[in-house]
């Protein structure tokens, strides 16, 4: 729903995290995020499990694959 009704809502949520993960592991050498996202696909009544490890920076790439998971491209 998220999606449908706001694509720009996800993109400044990932933004606010990743701010928020910079700021609490700021010192630490190669801070590692672990997340997880489970996202409905559009239309179906399927739901796909993504989970991200690595640094804060990645974060950003993070709502164009939930996006694709959406939309059935993967």
């Amino acid at each position: 729903m998220l999606f449908s009704q706001n694509p720009l809502v996800l993109q400044l949520a990932v933004e606010v995290l990743g701010s928020y993960l910079s700021d609490v592991l700021k010192g630490r050498s190669k801070p590692t995020v672990r997340l997880t996202f489970v996202v409905e696909q559009r239309g179906a009544k399927v739901f796909k499990k993504c989970e991200y490890e690595g640094p804060v920076d990645g974060l950003a790439q993070l709502p164009e694959v939930l996006r694709n998971l959406h939309d059935g491209n993967h």
